[in-house]
């Protein structure tokens, strides 16, 4: 199995961003306060395991947004990778909207 692990700044209050991905906590996903995990059990990826994670911490930098993805096969990352990247951007720019 292989991860992608994103680690990025986001300009939001750690609550405020939170609250802006909770919808992500569907049933039969694991959550706890400012964390959610998941799994796609069917995508386009052909995978044959999926699990995935989302964090958002505050520390002395400000507030993190910590986004790890664990997947099998790994000749998966070529496609993955580009996803991920364009989910960071999404997601960054839709905390920076939700501080404004």
């Amino acid at each position: 199995m292989s991860p992608i692990t994103r680690r990025f700044a986001v300009d939001a209050d750690p609550e405020k961003a939170w609250q802006a991905i909770a919808d992500i906590a569907a049933p039969n996903r694991l959550i706890d306060f400012l964390g959610v995990a998941y799994s796609i059990l069917s995508s386009p990826f052909d995978l044959e395991h999926h699990h995935a994670s989302m964090q958002i911490t505050n520390d002395d930098t400000g507030t993190q947004f910590v986004w790890i993805t664990d997947f099998a096969p790994d000749n998966a990352i070529d496609a993955l990778t580009p996803a991920i990247d364009a989910g960071v951007a999404s997601i960054t720019r839709a905390l920076s909207a939700e501080a404004v």
